[in-house]
Formats: C-alpha cells, structure tokens, sequence
C-alpha cells in the first residue's frame, strides 16, 4: 500500500483512492493510518513532516520520500533561507535509517527547476509550491508576461551557470515509473532532468517567444547564490532508465546515485 500525503485534499475517489483526513500534530492518529502502509511520498513540509516521518518509522513503513523534488541537497547552502524545514527532515530520516528499532530506508527524488515556473501564472497554475511563498509568475528570474528578468549568468570565476529544468509532469511520470520497480531495492536519490541549460539561453528563449530584446533585465554580479546547486549535469551510473517528455523536444535522462 501507498500513501501519498496533500496539503489540499483533492477528489480521487472517482480514481477508487481512499482518502483519509489525518491530523499531523497527532501522532496516534498519524500511526493509526499507517498501518499496512509501505510506501510514503510525502508533499508536506516543517513540522508536519517530521511527525509524519516518526510515524511512519513507528508503523513498519519500509520506503520514505520526503517532498524535496528540487535541486540536490548535497549541493544546498549550509543555511538555506529557503529551507522549510527540509534539512530537520532529512536528519530525522537518517537517524531513523541508522537506528536498530526499524528498517524504513528514505529515498529523495531530485528533478531540478520546474518549466512550470516560467509559465504564465507560475508554479500557481499548476497548484504546485503552495507553501513556499514563491510559487507565482515572476519568482524565479524572469516574468515572461511583463517581459522583466532578473539574472545571474556565470558563477564567479566566470563560467556560465546551468540549471536543469524537467516539468512537473514528468516528474509524476518518473515517480510512478519508480513504482513499478521493488521499492526495497530503491537507491538513496533518483535523479531526473529533461534539459540542462545556461541562465542566458533561458533568456534568450524568452526573448525569442515574445519577439525582442527586453527592456527591462538587470543582470547581477555573483557573489553567493543558491543557483550554483544547479550548475551541474546529473551524475550517470549504470542504471539509467529513458523517458519521453511532453514539455520539451528532448529525452529525459534518469539516473540512480
């Protein structure tokens, strides 16, 4: 059995999925809905999180996901303004995975950057990022709709800087893709990307969408931004899974680390 926690219930029950209302500050109300439960993929965030983690370990839960899907978090600042909790979570996951009480392993899904976020309305179109407080038009380098941009094109030693961009749809995509495999057997992090490009082509695509050189860009001088977590490819191994996207004309490339 799967759950899948939301911070919004939406309908599924036209899908034949149960949904279950929980309160997260109630550990044994959360460890009661866990029964039987294997896999938790989880979308919120903070304390809810934590607490769902600790029943989760508490119930026999094998497989964890916490709702990280973002760049990877090896490669975050140590104090990350953007956080949310994330960093507690990961920690509470480690140390459950090295205590002898359970066997619940924790695997993190890494997508990078969503296409969403340059679409007119945001991440808020497709009723993604809820809690972060940056999920409308514009958050995220440039507001294609109002033709501005704000940019940080190369690093300091002056190299340019890359982001991986995936949608959100495949994202749901890989997850379920993931499914079909033994979740026992899953690695610490799948990593995801459907296209790698520098900060100055993103630019230069908007450009081209609205027909012209923006007036308005402010180009800013590096000297630390969180944008340097996205400034490598995704690392291959052998196990490599291939899946077509419907954002953009290229392959989606997925790797176990």
């Amino acid at each position: 059995m799967i759950i899948l926690t939301v911070q919004a219930q939406p309908d599924l029950t036209a899908f034949g999925y149960q949904v279950i209302i929980v309160d997260y500050d109630n550990q044994e109300d959360l460890r009661y809905n866990l029964r039987g439960v294997n896999l938790v993929i989880s979308t919120v965030s903070g304390n809810p999180q934590i607490n769902l983690i600790d029943a989760a370990a508490h119930s026999g839960v094998q497989r964890f996901v916490p709702a990280e899907f973002e760049g990877p978090p090896a490669r975050r600042p140590r104090h990350d303004p953007l956080d949310r909790g994330k960093a507690a979570s990961l920690e509470r996951l480690r140390t459950w995975t090295r205590s002898s009480r359970c066997d619940m392993k924790f695997t993190i899904f890494t997508c990078g950057v969503f296409f969403e976020r340059f679409a007119r309305g945001g991440l808020a179109s497709v009723g993604v990022g809820n809690s972060t407080g940056a999920n409308y038009q514009g958050a995220y380098l440039m507001d294609i709709g109002s033709s501005t941009a704000e940019i940080v094109e190369r690093t300091a030693a002056g190299r340019p800087i890359y982001i991986s961009l995936v949608s959100v749809n495949d994202v749901g995509r890989f997850v379920a893709a993931a499914l079909e495999l033994d979740i026992t057997s899953w690695p610490g992090e799948f990593r995801m990307a459907a296209e790698r490009i520098s900060v100055t082509e993103i630019l230069q695509w908007a450009e081209a969408i609205k027909g012209g050189k923006w007036p308005s860009v402010s180009t800013l001088r590096l000297t630390l931004i969180t944008l340097q977590e996205h400034s490598s490819p995704p690392t291959s191994s052998k196990h490599e899974t291939f899946l077509p996207t419907s954002s953009m004309p290229t392959t989606t490339k997925t790797t176990q680390k």
